[in-house]
């Protein structure tokens, strides 16, 4: 249920159905805070 990083793997978005429970994305604009890899989607 989670959405990971597909170059660290780190979970950016975790969730419990439909619950999200930890936001990594939105406050950064759709990058991974780790090693900066650009997610695509919309965010925030």
């Amino acid at each position: 249920e989670h959405t990971y990083c597909p170059t660290c793997k780190i979970p950016l978005i975790e969730r419990v159905g439909y619950r999200i429970l930890k936001d990594l994305l939105t406050p950064t604009r759709g990058v991974c805070p780790s090693c900066v890899t650009p997610i695509p989607g919309r965010w925030g």
